[in-house]
């Protein structure tokens, strides 16, 4: 009986994943992740550890030159960028 129903949610979740694929994500399933995200950002400000995170990388990241909030700007709007393109153009494709 447990195989059956492991089988049966491994078969929904390629069916899923599928069509995805074919389709791309709906503008709701985008909006709810973006939501989800502004949460969780939010969260992490309010711990600190948003902040530990973005310093640390900072210091780790390639770009790092010296200043800190150099690397940073540079590397979170390349980042956003990246983002919103294959955003935009995942709703053309």
């Amino acid at each position: 009986m447990e195989v059956h129903i492991f089988s049966e949610q491994v078969n929904l979740a390629l069916d899923e994943i599928l069509q995805l694929r074919e389709k791309g994500p709906s503008i709701d399933d985008v909006l709810i992740i973006l939501e989800i995200e502004q949460r969780a950002h939010e969260n992490g400000l309010q711990e600190n550890y948003y902040w530990l995170e973005r310093i640390l990388r900072s210091y780790q990241s390639r770009l790092y030159s010296g200043d800190v909030s150099g690397s940073f700007e540079i590397k979170y709007t390349v980042l956003f960028y990246l983002s919103l393109e294959a955003t935009v153009s995942s709703w053309y494709w």
